[in-house]
């Protein structure tokens, strides 16, 4: 059965809630982050034209998490890059093993209807690290994203091109590249910290104190938590982030189709 947005919304939240339970039972730190935290600050819940949820950890407590989720879980399930070589993203996934997702992309893996959890790396000013990553990120992109009628003739030629400059590597092989880049720096030590596995211009190195203490924000009639210093992370990724965007700019970003499985 087809999952319209409402739907959609629903099952995330009861994602994210699972995810909130577990961590609070298991003193593990997260933090929405990213549309959501904006959602969060703007909206009291999601952007209006957004369909997803994302939040993140600082390392350790990301492996901490890693380790222990699917311990006791038969409906959700963690899957990262470390635990199944096969899933091809540099950041972790929680999803509802009861739905199914197709992705508008070169990547061939099951998942379901899922929220996505990025770990926090120490970063050190090396803005030379964080040019590395993007080009990486650029380099899987020519391998996974499809050329498109709804893409310009430029972007599709891009495509096309970078996928042949591209095509000795493989993306589990980029992937890896990534992960093992971001975990250059020890959290605990680091003074300044970011996603560093997304490999974007959004993220900059910040203040390890933004993420030093976290307090609960309404969040579609729950409460979820946030970083202290959300008002300067958030100026760092979006600029003036309580003004709204052009109204055709207010669109998702993301293609894909969800489904809830057939019982057998």
């Amino acid at each position: 059965m087809k999952v319209n947005s409402e739907q959609l919304k629903e099952i995330q939240l009861e994602i994210l809630n699972e995810v909130h339970s577990f961590c609070e039972k298991n003193e593990i730190k997260y933090y929405l982050t990213y549309g959501t935290l904006l959602g969060a600050i703007r909206h009291k819940g999601y952007i209006p034209w957004d369909d997803d949820i994302d939040i993140c950890m600082p390392r350790p407590d990301y492996e901490k998490f890693a380790k222990s989720f699917n311990k006791n879980q038969s409906r959700y399930k963690f899957v990262s890059y470390e635990i199944d070589k096969k899933f091809l993203y540099r950041y972790g996934k929680v999803m509802d093993t009861t739905t199914r997702v197709i992705e508008d992309a070169r990547i061939n893996y099951e998942l379901g209807i899922n929220i996505d959890i990025f770990p926090i790396d120490g970063i050190n000013d090396d803005l030379s690290l964080l040019k590395k990553q993007i080009m990486l990120r650029r380099f899987i992109d020519f391998k996974v994203v499809k050329i498109s009628k709804r893409n310009s003739f430029v972007n599709n030629l891009v495509l096309f091109i970078g996928r042949i400059i591209v095509s000795p590597v493989t993306v589990g092989f980029l992937v890896n590249k990534m992960i093992t880049n971001a975990k250059s720096y020890s959290y605990e030590e680091a003074q300044k910290v970011c996603c560093v596995v997304m490999g974007t211009k959004l993220n900059k190195p910040v203040p390890k104190e933004y993420f030093a203490e976290r307090k609960l924000v309404d969040f579609e009639n729950f409460k979820f938590y946030v970083p202290i210093g959300y008002d300067a992370y958030l100026r760092s990724v979006f600029g003036d982030y309580m003004k709204l965007p052009p109204e055709d700019k207010r669109a998702t970003h993301h293609l894909f189709t969800a489904y809830i499985k057939e019982e057998k």
